[in-house]
């Protein structure tokens, strides 16, 4: 008897000289004594037993039942419209009664409790054959006897467990001794003086389990039937309401005949309740569980989202790291996977589709033997909102092989996002240069001489860190003097590195901050340990989203805006939650960036971003490839839109010379071969999709184009003989510049035309180690 009282009972609840009592009786009822305490509620009434119950579990405030169900979350595109995600601890998705066919309140009535609107919670019938049962089994195993307000109360008691992830509370919820049928009962009369007997048939109606993993009446009618519960069949109905007694062992893919027996039995109590009639009873049976099923299966998560998969990760990371949503991450996973949340994203349909079609087409997944990957990602300029995130490797959560095929990791965004630590930008660094350049007082018309003697020293470089001397050159080799404007449409290495060192690396980085620049692995780039002068050539690491973010500043006339992926989060009780910023401010004089973007401009016009043009239309980009061409860039915009193209090896630096990408072969792969084409390709074909109009790129600034020609000498090694002539025709719009030279084949320690320069191992390279999940 004393192991009986322990199991039944915490002996700290039994506070008082009431509780004491009701235990014996209990006590009594188990061991088979006192016959008359089966019926103990008939004996002593029902106020009575409640105030009974209510000193025995006097420590249970009453508001613990009144929670919130844990409930499906769903992800939608920018339209609100377009469904990308779902996701889900129990497959629930809550609605009013109204909602829900009255076939299956009549079934679920009939099935679970026939005298619902007569009772007060507790069904004294039926909870007097139920603790006949009990007691037939020497109180192991109470059963029988629960209404439909104490099989609520159960259910909210058992989700609020799973919520909270305590299985001894989910545990106690379900274990089928007295104890927790007096409890049921106590929280009944609560419930029952409080709610409407609808609002409770709804409240059960939606929490209740209907199959594995499968909960409240609308999943269910959409899982086993792809209807919505107000379009359900008196034998749909029955069905669904006979699983409830035992989801698993009534599961109707697994058990069909089970089902079958149980769903006939419902059929037979809705005949005999007058809720169908004989002929509806007769064809119902007769009706096998195979022919009336059309399930569907509910995607779950970001493995189910297809090409915006990664762009879904994206955006559950920024919720799982925002301490907004929940004090810890695992607060903050059961918003994202149980509260029943509505997340509407900045994701655009037409530009998704079409970025994921090119990344995949222009360097398929399984291109042997380079195995090279590719990402795509957008941004709106003045908003932040990001419009588009793809990449050619297939989405896959779990996997966890860098070399595999599919991918678990973000190429477009950072460690802490789900992505990686980056790649060298190589030449797409420029326009921070000339940006921070006009920003200075200077204009694009200057003559920056060449450099005759090498190396470069940080003492040439205000606010230069202590590093080795550095020998960058142009891919021709030459020391030609050149304008700004020349320098940046050749990308020529040497006079944007003098341009950097006139400005000092403080204010280059600097100007790198406020457009939004962030080193995947250094961080914070103002930090005075971070400037070194191969900063200027790319010797950093960032993702094509930084990219995007930096280049749409620019296109926003110097209006900075971190990127967003989220609009809007509600749930399902209409509550709002607040999302990330944007955070939009000037950061750069408009005349400053407007100049800056005409410049980027003629890059596409006049310079060697060429294959980035997109007909018909205004676009200013820069091509850019990483020492050794291992990386290939192309980043650009158009007034309204921004997007870094990405091209390698992402786990290994893999040099991309006398190789094969996609069935083409070239000694040398530059950042305009392979990701320009894929930036044309992509904008022209998303844009003309979106319906997005041409507009004209601001005119530059004349001042900071043209300005007072000055001369500017080299100060630590110039040359005597060489002279500074007036700036070249190709300062003025629309002219012709000098060709591009390219070697054969690239220094040993020298960037391309169109990419940065880094010493050899300067540049952390990623690798599996750094990638974040």
């Amino acid at each position: 008897m004393k192991k009986i009282f322990q199991k039944l009972f915490d002996p700290t609840k039994a506070r008082s000289k009431v509780a004491a009592v009701v235990s014996l009786l209990i006590l009594g009822l188990l061991s088979g004594v006192a016959l008359a305490g089966i019926l103990l509620p008939v004996a002593v009434g029902i106020n009575q037993f409640k105030d009974a119950a209510d000193s025995v579990i006097d420590d249970i405030a009453i508001d613990e039942y009144n929670g919130v169900l844990s409930a499906q979350t769903t992800m939608y595109a920018n339209d609100n419209t377009t469904v990308l995600a779902k996701f889900y601890a129990q497959n629930r998705i809550v609605v009013p009664l109204n909602m829900i066919s009255q076939n299956l309140q009549n079934a679920v009535i009939a099935r679970e409790d026939k005298r619902f609107y007569e009772h007060s919670g507790l069904d004294l019938m039926g909870l007097a054959r139920g603790v006949f049962k009990s007691s037939a089994s020497g109180g192991e195993d109470m059963q029988g006897g629960s209404t439909i307000t104490q099989q609520y109360i159960k259910n909210l008691l058992i989700d609020k467990a799973l919520q909270t992830d305590d299985p001894i509370a989910a545990f106690h919820a379900k274990e089928q001794t007295l104890y927790r049928k007096i409890r049921e009962a106590k929280f009944a009369f609560d419930v029952e003086s409080k709610l409407s007997k609808e609002q409770i048939l709804e409240g059960y109606l939606n929490v209740a389990p209907f199959g594995p993993n499968v909960y409240g009446a609308q999943s269910s009618a959409q899982r086993y039937f792809s209807k919505p519960a107000s379009d359900l069949t008196p034998n749909e109905a029955a069905m669904i309401a006979a699983i409830t007694k035992s989801p698993v062992m009534y599961d109707p893919f697994t058990y069909p005949e089970e089902t079958l027996k149980q769903r006939n039995i419902v059929l037979g109590l809705m005949l005999d309740q007058g809720f169908i009639d004989e002929a509806e009873y007769e064809q119902d049976i007769a009706t096998p569980i195979a022919d009336m099923m059309h399930p569907s299966v509910v995607p779950v998560g970001c493995q189910a989202a297809g090409g915006a998969a990664f762009f879904c990760d994206y955006v559950t990371n920024v919720i799982l790291n925002d301490e907004r949503y929940g004090k810890t991450k695992e607060d903050r996973r059961r918003f994202l996977f149980q509260g029943g949340l509505s997340i509407y994203t900045t994701l655009d349909a037409r530009f998704q589709n079409t970025a994921q079609s090119v990344a995949a087409s222009a360097i398929p997944p399984t291109d042997a033997p380079l195995m090279l990957e590719d990402a795509i990602v957008t941004v709106e300029p003045g908003t932040g909102k990001v419009l588009a995130m793809a990449q050619n490797r297939p989405y896959n959560a779990a996997q966890t092989d860098p070399n595999a095929v599919d991918t678990a990791i973000n190429y477009s965004v950072g460690l802490k996002d789900g992505g990686s630590s980056g790649f060298s930008p190589g030449s797409t660094i420029k326009l921070i240069t000339v940006t921070n350049w006009l920003k200075n007082g200077h204009t694009m018309g200057e003559s920056i001489a060449g450099k005759v003697k090498y190396p470069f020293y940080n003492a040439e470089f205000a606010c230069s860190a202590p590093s080795s001397p550095w020998a960058p050159k142009n891919d021709d080799g030459s020391v030609r003097v050149a304008t700004p404007l020349v320098a940046f449409q050749q990308s020529m290495n040497v006079p944007m590195v003098m341009m950097g060192a006139i400005d000092g690396l403080c204010t280059w980085t600097q100007t790198a901050k406020d457009l939004g620049f962030v080193d995947q692995l250094k961080g914070d780039i103002t930090d005075p340990q971070n400037m070194i002068p191969p900063i200027l050539l790319g010797s950093v690491n960032a993702t094509p989203l930084t990219m995007a973010e930096v280049y749409a500043t620019i296109a926003a006339g110097g209006i900075h805006c971190s990127p967003v992926p989220i609009v809007r989060i509600s749930d399902d009780a209409g509550n709002e939650y607040s999302v990330p910023s944007a955070n939009c401010k000037q950061v750069i004089d408009k005349n400053v960036a407007d100049t800056a973007f005409y410049a980027l401009k003629t890059n596409v016009t006049s310079g060697i971003a060429r294959q980035a043009g997109i007909r018909g239309r205004d676009v200013g980009a820069k091509t850019g490839t990483s020492e050794q061409n291992m990386h290939l860039w192309t980043v650009g915009c158009v007034v309204q839109a921004c997007t870094a193209v990405w091209g390698g090896n992402a786990q290994y630096d893999v040099p991309l010379l006398g190789v094969k990408i996609n069935g083409r072969y070239k000694g040398i792969w530059w950042g305009g071969d392979l990701a320009g084409p894929i930036f044309s390709d992509y904008m022209a074909a998303a844009l003309n999709d979106a319906g997005i109009p041409n507009v004209p790129i601001p005119a530059a600034d004349s001042a900071l184009l043209y300005g007072a020609k000055s001369t500017v000498k080299d100060t630590v090694n110039s040359d005597p003989s060489i002279t500074n002539p007036a700036p070249t025709p190709s300062a003025t719009p629309n002219a012709t510049p000098e060709p591009n030279s390219a070697p054969v084949s690239p220094p040993a320690s020298s960037s391309s035309s169109s990419g940065g320069t880094t010493q050899p191992g300067q540049r952390i390279p990623g690798n599996p180690i750094q990638r974040g999940q």
